[in-house]
């Protein structure tokens, strides 16, 4: 399994998703796992750090895990592109480094695999999701454009939870068509894979507000709905044909 980490400006928090997906995957010997974190414009020492906070790791005798530092351009769609792009595992899980889903969710993600899903998506909107702490401009952020985004997901409560599974051929067929930076990234992924005829199951998942959110709802509401349009245009003009 190849795991996804977008970083931008991820100082304060990188060692804890390193260390926690670390411990988390050394317990499973039999399979390998590839930790690939991609830093995307940061302003801060996040890719210096990155790295160092790798070496760290490397030299444990954790066996079936290793930990790779990219850099893309900016742009959180960017930096996942390019992790995508590298990834080889089997399964490819993106994910961000606030770990607002724990890591161990995964598990979820697997087993819903079983049923032949390419895609498996977390969802903090279905019967059995566990919400804590969010607050009421985020919530206010997810209704509007999760109203604008149902109309090119229809049926998908959640495209913007940042917990995602995928298969490897699923992604490596994705990833070239994808032309998206921002938030609205995901109902591109998501879109996408539908149109390539993939299938996407929603699993709950446990989501855990975090303060440090970068999420302004007017502009970046305004942004989504301006990206919402371009995945309009860009299928109007063939651009998702493989």
């Amino acid at each position: 399994m190849s795991i996804v980490f977008p970083a931008y400006n991820e100082m304060s928090r990188i060692q804890n998703a390193l260390d926690q997906s670390a411990e988390f995957f050394k317990h499973w010997s039999t399979l390998n796992f590839e930790i690939i974190v991609v830093e995307n414009g940061s302003t801060d020492n996040t890719y210096h750090y990155a790295l160092e906070l790798a070496l760290n790791i490397a030299r444990q005798p954790i066996n079936n895990v290793s930990i790779r530092v990219e850099r893309s351009s900016k742009g959180k769609g960017s930096a996942l592109r390019l992790g995508m792009e590298l990834a080889k595992g089997e399964y490819i899980l993106l994910t961000d480094v606030d770990l607002s889903t724990p890591i161990n969710n995964v598990m979820q993600l697997i087993t819903g695999t079983t049923s032949g899903a390419d895609l498996v998506i977390g969802s903090r909107n279905m019967k059995e999701s566990v919400v804590i702490g969010r607050s009421a401009n985020r919530r206010l952020f997810g209704n509007v454009f999760g109203t604008l985004a149902r109309v090119l997901t229809p049926g998908i409560t959640d495209t913007q939870c940042g917990f995602k599974l995928l298969t490897n051929k699923a992604c490596k067929a994705i990833f070239p068509l994808m032309t998206l930076d921002g938030f609205a990234f995901d109902v591109e992924l998501l879109f996408i894979a539908r149109k390539l005829g993939y299938y996407i199951l929603e699993v709950p998942v446990l989501w855990t507000h975090n303060p440090e959110s970068k999420v302004n709802v007017i502009p970046d509401s305004l942004k989504m709905a301006r990206d919402l349009v371009k995945i309009i245009s860009n299928n109007a003009l063939g651009r998702y044909r493989v």
